[in-house]
C-alpha cells in the first residue's frame, strides 16, 4: 500500500512538473512575448478614418479576457480543492492503517497471553495428574504389601499350627545316610530345615522390601524430575514470551520509524509540488493575437 501510494504521488508530481514546463515553454513563444498594449491613440493626430469600424475588430477583448481569467481561477480553485481532498484522503487512509496496525498488535498480545495462560494451565493439569497417579501407585503398592504381609503371617501361623507339619520327622530318615529320606515315611522337614526355609523366605521378603523402597525412591526421583521439567518449561516459555515481547517492541519501533519517514516524505512532496498560480499568469491571456 505504501509503495502504491508513493508511486501515485510520484506520478502526480511528475505530471504537475510536466504541465508547468509545458506552460512555461508556451509562454516563451514569440506570439506570447509581444507587447501587451499598443501605443495610445492621440485624437489630435488622427483623421476621420480613425473613427471607422473595421471588420474583425475585437471589441469584446476585455470581457473575453476577464471571462478567461475567471475560468482559469475557477479551474485552479477546483484543482486545489481536489489536491486537498486527495491529501485528506491519504491522511485518513494512513490513520486507518495505523489503527489497523494497533488493533493487530493488541490482538497479537491478547492471543499470546491467552496461549501462555492455556499452556500454563495444561502444564499444571499434567503435573497434578502425574502427582495423583504417583500417589495412587504408591497407595496401591502399600496396600498390596500389607495384603502380602497378612497372607504371609496367615501362612506361617497355619504352618505352625498344622498337625501334619509338626509330626515327628525322624521316621522319614533313611538308614543309609542322614541326608537321605524315605519317601514312603516322609513326614516333613525338621525344625532346622524349617528355620532355614524361613530364613530364606525372610531374605526374599527383605529383597522385596528393598525393591519396593527402590521403586518408591524411583517414583520420588521421577516426580522431582517432572517438577524440574515443568520449571524448565515455564522458564523457557517465559524466555519465549520475553523474546516475543522484544520482537514486538522492535516491530513497533520499526513501524513508528516508517510512519515518521512516510510523514517526512509527504511533507517533502508537499513542499516540492507545483505551487499556486500568481496574478501575472492571468495577465498573459488574450495577448496571443492582436
Amino acid at each position: 500500500m505504501e509503495q502504491n501510494e508513493a508511486d501515485d504521488r510520484a506520478h502526480r508530481l511528475a505530471e504537475m512538473h510536466r504541465l508547468r514546463d509545458d506552460l512555461l515553454a508556451h509562454a516563451q513563444l514569440p506570439k506570447n512575448t509581444c507587447e501587451k498594449m499598443g501605443v495610445p491613440i492621440d485624437p489630435e493626430n488622427c483623421g476621420t478614418g480613425a473613427a471607422q469600424y473595421f471588420s474583425g475588430e475585437d471589441k469584446l477583448r476585455e470581457e473575453r479576457i476577464r471571462i478567461q481569467q475567471a475560468q482559469m481561477r475557477q479551474w485552479t480553485s477546483q484543482q486545489i480543492a481536489e489536491k486537498n481532498a486527495r491529501s485528506t484522503e491519504i491522511k485518513e487512509e494512513s490513520l486507518r492503517y495505523d489503527q489497523y496496525l494497533n488493533a493487530v498488535d493488541q490482538m497479537r498480545g491478547t492471543i499470546e497471553d491467552e496461549t501462555a495462560q492455556e499452556v500454563s494451565k495444561r502444564r499444571m493439569m499434567v503435573r497434578q495428574e502425574n502427582e495423583n497417579a504417583a500417589k495412587w501407585k504408591s497407595e496401591e503398592r502399600q496396600r498390596l504389601s500389607q495384603l502380602n504381609d497378612q497372607l504371609n503371617d496367615m501362612e506361617a501361623d497355619s504352618m505352625r499350627k498344622s498337625a501334619f507339619l509338626n509330626e515327628d520327622t525322624e521316621y522319614g530318615k533313611s538308614a543309609l545316610a542322614d541326608y537321605r529320606v524315605r519317601p514312603d515315611n516322609f513326614k516333613g522337614y525338621n525344625k532346622e530345615q524349617i528355620a532355614y526355609i524361613f530364613k530364606g523366605n525372610q531374605k526374599v521378603q527383605m529383597d522385596q522390601m528393598e525393591q519396593k523402597q527402590k521403586e518408591i525412591e524411583e517414583d520420588m526421583a521421577w516426580a522431582a524430575h517432572q517438577e524440574n521439567v515443568s520449571r524448565v518449561m515455564e522458564a523457557s516459555e517465559q524466555q519465549d514470551k520475553e523474546h516475543r515481547d522484544y520482537m514486538n517492541k522492535l516491530q513497533t519501533e520499526d513501524i513508528q520509524r516508517q510512519r515518521a519517514e512516510l510523514k517526512a516524505k509527504q511533507q517533502k512532496m508537499k513542499e516540492d509540488k507545483f505551487g499556486a498560480i500568481g496574478e501575472g499568469f492571468f495577465q498573459g491571456f488574450g495577448t496571443s493575437c492582436r
